[in-house]
């Protein structure tokens, strides 16, 4: 993902002059924008998910569990 989709994502975001930068939340999760995801399903797609879903929620001041 990193060498393809993230370049992708940033080109795009620079083209529509949006301030979003790439970060990497765990090895191939990462947040591309303020609710944009990229993840994939490998090796689990439930936690993966669960992943993005805790890191919005955490970016919003909202506590999990």
């Amino acid at each position: 993902m990193r060498d393809k989709l993230v370049p992708l994502f940033g080109a795009e975001a620079a083209r529509r002059r949006l301030a979003w930068e790439a970060t990497r939340l765990e090895r191939e999760l990462w947040r591309v924008g303020p609710e944009v995801y990229l993840l994939n399903a490998d090796p689990d797609l439930r936690r993966n998910l669960g992943a993005c879903l805790a890191a919005h929620f955490r970016s919003r001041g909202i506590a999990l569990g």
